[in-house]
């Protein structure tokens, strides 16, 4: 009998091993490698939503320059935080450096977007990053100017 019981202990670590490899895995795979070009191309206004340790998608604004500097706004919580967008090795990258509103304590975070051209000139960029709160996501469409 207890042999069964530390089969099935195992049996539940290995799968949780790897399952969050997989999520790891997952969530550094980017439809195609990017260079610093797209960095001029992702200025503007764009629009879309935040999804923090709730689930909950909550409506948000971005604002990024032509050097990669952002600003976003969580609108229903009136949080806003900065940083800078960057390229490495192929991955569109943030750094978040800056937080106020609620809880305005610096949470550093970071993460990475995909961005994804379509006809007309829309884009479309969306991600995945983490601070110390936990993991967050986000998905913007750029708004047509």
């Amino acid at each position: 009998m207890r042999g069964l019981g530390f089969r099935a202990a195992v049996g539940s670590f290995v799968l949780g091993v790897l399952a969050v490899g997989f999520v790891g895995c997952a969530s550094k795979t980017h439809s195609k490698p990017v260079d610093a070009s797209i960095i001029p191309k992702l200025a503007g206004k764009w629009t879309g939503s935040y999804v923090g340790t709730s689930g909950s998608p909550t409506p948000a604004d971005m604002t990024i320059d032509a050097n990669g500097n952002y600003r976003a706004t969580i609108i229903a919580s009136d949080i806003t935080t900065t940083g800078k967008i960057s390229v490495v090795d192929g991955q569109l990258v943030f750094n978040r450096t800056g937080r106020s509103g609620p809880s305005s304590d610096l949470n550093i975070a970071s993460g990475t977007f995909d961005v994804q051209e379509g006809p007309g000139g829309s884009m479309q960029i969306s991600g995945f990053g983490r601070d110390d709160r936990g993991p967050f996501s986000g998905s913007f469409t750029k708004r047509q100017q």
